[in-house]
Formats: C-alpha cells, structure tokens, sequence
C-alpha cells in the first residue's frame, strides 16, 4: 500500500508571554484506505517528547519536558485516519519550551511520523517479539510567531519540577571536617506511594540499576559490543558514553533520589519518566510488572532514566532494533540516546 499523507501546523503569530502557546497539528490521510498512526515521539499523544525544532532569534530553543521510557507500542498507541479524513492535536509549546522570552521565533515538525501501518500489519506487529517500525517523511511548513514584551513568561513542566526541589531543599550546614572520599555505594532514595512490596522492588532496582552504570563504565571499550550500540568508534563519541555512565554513577553515589509510585502522570505503556537536572523519578505501570534484571527491567528503567536526569540524555529511538539501527546510521544520536546507554549495559 501507498501512503499519501498530508500535514499542517498553525499558531497565532503574535504571542503574549503569560498565555498558553497553542499549537494544532493535523494528519490527513489522502489514501483510499484506512491507515494507523503511531502516536509515539509526535504531539498526537499529547507533548510529552521533543517532536518540534523551534528557534528564538536563529538559536535553537531545548525541548525541556517529560524524558519518558516507553514500553512496546499496542494497537491503543496508534490512531486510525480513514480516507479523507485526518487527526488534530492542540498542544501548548510553553509546557516544554521556552518560548516565553520575547524575541521572533520558528517552529517546525521534526519531519516524520515514526510508524503508519495498515490493519493487517497493525496485527501483525502485536504477534511480532520485537516489531519493526516503518517511518513516513512528511513536509509540513514551518511557522513563524512573535514574542513582545509583557508579563512573566510562563515555567516549563521541567523549570517547575526543578524549582520544586529547589523549594524544598534544606540549607547545607557548613563543616569544617575534612571531606571525605566519595562512597562506593549509591545513596538510599526516598521512595513515595506504591505498597511495601513495589517499594522494596524500587529500592532494589534502584541498587541493580547503579551497579549496570558501574559495571558499564568499568567494561567500556572499543569492541564489537560498543559497535552495536554506539556506532563506529571515534575518541569524542567514546568520550561523551563514558562520560554519561560516570555522571550517573556518580551522582547516585552523592545525590538522594527520590523515586514516586503513585502514577501521578503516567500513561498505561509507560515504564517511567523525569526531567532532565532533578534527582525526582516517576514510575509508571511497566516498571512495577518489568522483570528484576534484563531486557527492559527495572534495573535498566533506573539507568534510562538516571541518565536523562543526570547526564542529560535524550530520546531519540525506543527498542533494540531501532536503537541498533540508531547506532549504525546515526552514531551522534545513538551516543545521547538513553535506550543505547540502557541495552549496552545489559538492561
């Protein structure tokens, strides 16, 4: 079958700083069939993945919202557009990007939809171990908005769950104790809702997950394995891998997380997510049935996660086969794709 599809963008082009920045997004399928739609990485699940490029001035504007690990796509992942119809989404962009501070800016689409599929193959990716996806290019024009000066612009999801820790942080006492040598263990977290039973699992996979970062770190080099998962060697790229597993151990080693099973903001596929420079984990409904160690466990939910939040990582590519291919075609972004970090060490 032949995809034909279109897309659009709008947005107001005069923008004030304390209002929401809406913007719709519509798929329309120029078919004469029924296709489906993966809604994962674009804003027809809603904004919760960096699925825009936007500029202020010429200079790029971060994406600065939930960094989410996501388990295998289902059929309720993917949205069905008949011929001749389509789907919109109305997002606020201010949730995940600055774009309160006043300057000219230009939005665009990331470019691709990651999986459009007719019904029997819909079907047949659920019978599928580990399926494959197949993306669609689409032109969508860019779009271009004012920002004037006014009232105080509004925070990010991710500025407000920073400023809540800072919030709540309590002032460090001064010592004049010689400082001693960093432990070798990770810091006990603070772990909120959930019974006893998926506390005690949380702590463990938080252990489990600090020693795939050590053991990673330890094992890192140049060999068949790093191929895999980040690509041909090259000494910067090498450098930037080691540089996330010793981030993460580290800061695991001197910062208390905290870890919430409440399900606070969760999604029914989700494993966990966060925000990039906090020390705060939301677990979601898959880490609580994931195995203990393995492909998609806890222990590698942990250090996905702990390398958004510690080390910035992003998410590019979900699964061992798109990552694997990530790796092959895209060295650069499989080196900042958390994905990678989690399936090199084993998680």
């Amino acid at each position: 079958m032949t995809v034909k599809l279109s897309s659009k963008m709008s947005i107001l082009s005069q923008q004030a700083p304390e209002t929401p920045f809406l913007l719709t997004f519509e798929v329309v399928n120029r078919g004469d069939s029924d296709i489906y739609v993966l809604k994962h990485g674009t804003s027809l699940e809603g904004l919760f993945s960096d699925c825009f490029e936007i500029t202020r001035d010429g200079k790029r504007v971060p994406y600065d919202g939930p960094l989410v690990k996501r388990g295998a796509p289902t059929e309720k992942d993917y949205v069905r557009i008949r011929p001749g119809k389509s789907v919109i989404s109305e997002v606020d962009l201010s949730s995940c990007y600055q774009v309160s501070v006043p300057g000219k800016y230009e939005v665009a689409s990331c470019g691709a939809l990651p999986d459009v599929v007719t019904r029997s193959e819909l079907r047949a990716k659920a019978k599928s171990d580990e399926p494959t996806q197949a993306p669609v290019e689409v032109k969508v024009r860019t779009r271009k908005f004012t920002v004037k000066p006014g009232m105080h612009g509004r925070a990010t999801t991710g500025e407000a769950a920073r400023r809540q820790e800072d919030d709540t942080e309590l002032p460090k006492a001064k010592s004049t104790k010689k400082r001693k040598a960093k432990s070798a263990k990770a810091k006990t977290p603070t772990i909120t809702g959930g019974s006893v039973d998926q506390k005690k699992k949380a702590q463990e996979g938080h252990d489990d997950g600090y020693n795939l970062a050590v053991a990673a770190r330890a094992a890192l080099n140049n060999e068949a394995r790093y191929k895999e998962w980040f690509g041909t060697h090259t000494a910067t790229r090498f450098k930037t891998v080691k540089d996330v597993y010793t981030t993460v151990r580290d800061r695991m080693r001197t910062k208390s997380f905290t870890y919430d099973l409440s399900g606070t903001g969760c999604k029914p596929s989700w494993y966990a997510y966060t925000y990039k420079g906090t020390t705060k984990i939301w677990y979601c409904g898959a880490f609580c049935s994931a195995p203990a160690t393995g492909t998609d466990s806890k222990a590698g939910t942990v250090l996905h996660e702990h390398s958004h939040a510690s080390a910035s990582t992003d998410d590019i590519a979900y699964g061992q086969s798109n990552c694997r291919q990530l790796a092959k075609t895209q060295p650069t972004s499989a080196v900042s794709n958390a994905d990678n970090f989690e399936y090199y060490a084993g998680g």
